[in-house]
């Protein structure tokens, strides 16, 4: 019967174009404000501090909030908190926790959607949306940027002088810092100092520690010490040159203990906010209010107040009230009370949200406003809570979900499913190994129903291959041969050690497990004494010890060219993986060798296990021997894909993607290069699995392909009735989202494996 992968493809290729064109929705809303806002205020009398000459906006890319409120590194910041000449808050971002989508909250005061993450790695042609940065355009100011490219993408044109840095480099971590601190010096000098009024400083530099050596790392300490003593002089030099000026600097995202982030870790959401204004006095000391919440989307607001400049049409940020009375801001900032809560009314129109409290608040800031006046300390605490409650319903709602063309993919990968199911039931009905991928399957599907199962998919994975293994066992021992022996159980019973093996790998990285540091000893790579260092850390090697040590007795009984190429690039990976990166190029040329020359997707898996780091390059040898091993036992590949998947340590979380492989061997940006490698990286399990597999005999009368694609089918298919079942559901976009974009990577793979397959004519 003739494989229907080929014919099935296209179709859920074009499901998934649906899907995405329908939730690819990259603008903000536009709501304005009332025109009249500015005009009922202006006969108010002027706050005498406001507006500053200077802003200076500065972004420490990957600030996490405990990095300024627990740790001791950033000295001078902490001491200006300590002495109340300066004021910090403890800040919200949502997820996706990636930098262009938190510029645009920055700057817009609005919550981008969450499918804005993909083009975070692709630039987007300038920001259509509203923003402070447009709106000082419009008033005049001259605005200076120096930092992270992703803002020239954005706002290229309304910058009057900028110099970007690329932002995914992130090897480079002194370089890319140093070409923005050079430029302090420059633009307060006094021939420069008049000729602007908005500096923008994004240093990435923290960031690139995090991907490249960790969250952990000593390095972060020294970085954090850097960015202090930055700071510090800037507030040097706007104190000497003027007395007007406000400071204001900002975490964009967070990072997790890996180094990661994209995902919706407590790590990854709250980043500081830093404010010092000058001239301003602290008139309420006895005030309790160290790291107070605000969110984001509270700073675009903030800034074009310090600014004098119009409210921002697409912001629902609301006012930092702390901040308007303590530091002396209040007066005429009724105006701003009203800004917000008739665009945050404006906004709701369309949702089913009503709030008569809301509603008061903003008859009563209309009076006031025509007054004169400012709020009372009571209605300040009442209106105040209103308006984040209204802030709160539009952030949980701010991707919307295109019902049409969900139904329409939705509609489509069930159909495909339906019609491979159909299909291997003609071809392997009756079959033990189809009951057996048919149950396994459907307890998959129902996983999909449960926010905290799809977080933790690789416990269902890894709970599925080992109970397979063991019916495995079971079948064999059963199954009449009077010439068996103890030999034909071997292979089933070290595919479950190794399975364990790799499983306890990383099984402490894992969510539920982030406070400690992981089984795998990072001394292993560094320590000049190794041996005594395995010694030491015996008990954490055992995991990276059983599968080589497995591999190596296999290719001992049955040595081939295949596996001993397979054995020495995970060996190199082991224990020369700092010097492997300098030797990348002839990696990449003897890959190419190997697959133009011999056919052969052994090119692939080298330059995979290159990238890998030594644990993980132990991991990709269990996965190989599992691959090799399962040749009588076709119908549990499906099963050990994505457990092999997961052994690398990846997740459902975009935060454990590994950007720093990517960049192995290059000395400079090149995307489509870090990019494959970045997939290198991530898949290199399935690499190695898929591999070992294709070195096995026939697969006998099972459909491989098809019962393949049909598991990646149900898995999108389960992930689009979840995202619609539970579109209202507080983690839709931290948990149900990110699933849906893995799994249009995993087809993606899938595609690219099938046709590289193809290629080699396999």
């Amino acid at each position: 019967m003739r494989d229907p992968t080929a014919r099935c493809l296209p179709v859920v290729a074009v499901a998934l174009a649906i899907f995405l064109q329908g939730f690819l929705d990259w603008d903000f809303h536009e709501a304005p404000a009332k025109p009249d806002i500015q005009a009922q205020v202006k006969h108010c009398p002027v706050n005498p501090n406001l507006p500053v000459e200077k802003l200076v906006f500065v972004v420490i890319d990957a600030w996490r909030f405990d990095f300024l409120s627990q740790r001791t590194e950033m000295t001078w910041m902490r001491g200006e908190l300590e002495a109340n000449r300066a004021d910090a808050f403890d800040m919200a971002v949502y997820s996706p926790t990636v930098t262009m989508p938190r510029i645009k909250a920055l700057t817009t005061g609005d919550i981008p959607s969450f499918w804005s993450i993909l083009l975070n790695f692709g630039g987007s042609g300038g920001s259509g949306s509203d923003s402070w940065i447009r709106a000082a355009r419009e008033a005049g100011k001259k605005i200076i940027f120096y930092g992270d490219d992703t803002w020239l993408s954005l706002y290229g044109s309304e910058l009057t002088r900028s110099e970007g840095v690329v932002s995914f480099f992130v090897k480079d971590y002194t370089e890319v810092d140093n070409n923005v601190t050079r430029q302090i010096g420059n633009e307060f000098a006094e021939q420069q100092f008049a000729d602007w009024d908005v500096l923008i400083l994004h240093y990435l530099g923290l960031d690139h520690i995090g991907h490249s050596l960790g969250g952990s790392s000593g390095m972060i300490g020294k970085k954090l010490a850097e960015m202090d003593a930055i700071i510090s002089d800037i507030a040097g030099r706007l104190e000497k040159q003027t007395g007007k000026y406000a400071l204001l600097v900002v975490g964009d995202h967070g990072m997790t203990e890996a180094g990661g982030h994209g995902g919706s870790s407590v790590s990854e959401t709250h980043v500081p906010l830093f404010v010092k204004i000058g001239g301003v006095a602290d008139v309420q000391e006895g005030l309790q209010k160290a790291y107070a919440s605000i969110d984001q989307v509270d700073v675009a607001d903030f800034a074009s107040l310090l600014l004098g400049i119009r409210p921002i049409s697409t912001s629902i940020g609301v006012p930092i009230h702390y901040l308007l009375n303590s530091r002396n801001l209040k007066t005429s900032t009724i105006g701003a009370w009203l800004t917000s809560a008739e665009k945050l009314i404006a906004r709701l129109a369309s949702t089913k949200y009503e709030d008569a409290q809301l509603h008061a608040c903003a008859r009563l800031f209309e009076k006031l406003s025509e007054q004169c006046q400012d709020l009372k300390p009571d209605d300040e605490r009442i209106c105040g809570r209103a308006l984040r409650d209204a802030q709160s319903h539009l952030i949980r709602n701010s991707s919307s979900l295109d019902l049409t063309s969900l139904c329409l993919s939705l509609t489509m990968s069930a159909m495909v499913s339906l019609y491979l199911a159909g299909f291997l039931w003609r071809t392997a009905g009756g079959s033990r190994k189809l009951a057996t991928f048919c149950g396994v399957s459907a307890l998959h599907f129902l996983s999909y129903f449960a926010s905290s199962l799809v977080e933790e998919e690789h416990d269902i994975w890894y709970f599925l291959l080992g109970s397979l293994l063991v019916v495995e066992c079971l079948s064999r021992v059963r199954a009449p041969s009077p010439s068996r022996s103890i030999y034909e159980l071997a292979p089933t019973f070290l595919i479950f050690v190794v399975h364990r093996a790799n499983v306890a790998l990383y099984s402490e990285n894992r969510r539920r497990n982030l406070e400690t540091n992981g089984t795998y000893p990072p001394a292993f790579t560094t320590d000049p004494e190794v041996f005594g260092t395995i010694l030491k850390h015996l008990p954490a090697f055992l995991p990276s010890i059983f599968p080589v040590l497995i591999f190596i007795g296999s290719f001992a009984r049955q040595p081939n060219f295949r596996d001993a190429s397979v054995l020495i690039a995970a060996a190199l990976s082991i224990f020369a993986n700092s010097e492997l990166t300098d030797w990348m190029p002839y990696i990449w040329a003897l890959a190419l060798l190997v697959t133009l020359f011999k056919r052969d997707s052994l090119g692939m898996l080298i330059w995979a296990v290159s990238l890998c780091h030594p644990g993980e390059a132990a991991a990709c040898l269990g996965c190989y021997y599992i691959g090799k091993s399962l040749k009588s036992a076709p119908h549990v590949l499906s099963v050990a894909i994505p457990a092999a998947f997961f052994y690398m340590g990846n997740s459902n979380s975009i935060a454990s993607i590994d950007i720093a492989t990517g960049y192995a061997g290059m000395a400079e940006y090149q995307p489509l290069l870090v990019g494959a490698q970045i997939l290198l990286h991530c898949y290199a399990g399935v690499i190695a699995l898929l591999v070992g597999f294709s070195g096995g005999s026939s697969v006998g009368h099972w459909p491989l392909l098809p019962s393949l694609l049909f598991t990646r089918t149900t898995s999108l298919t389960g992930s689009l009735i979840s995202l619609l079942v539970f579109r209202q559901h507080l983690f839709v976009w931290s948990v149900f989202a990110p699933k849906i974009l893995y799994e249009c990577t995993h087809f993606m793979v899938f595609v690219v494996m099938y046709a590289f397959a193809r290629f080699l004519n396999k």
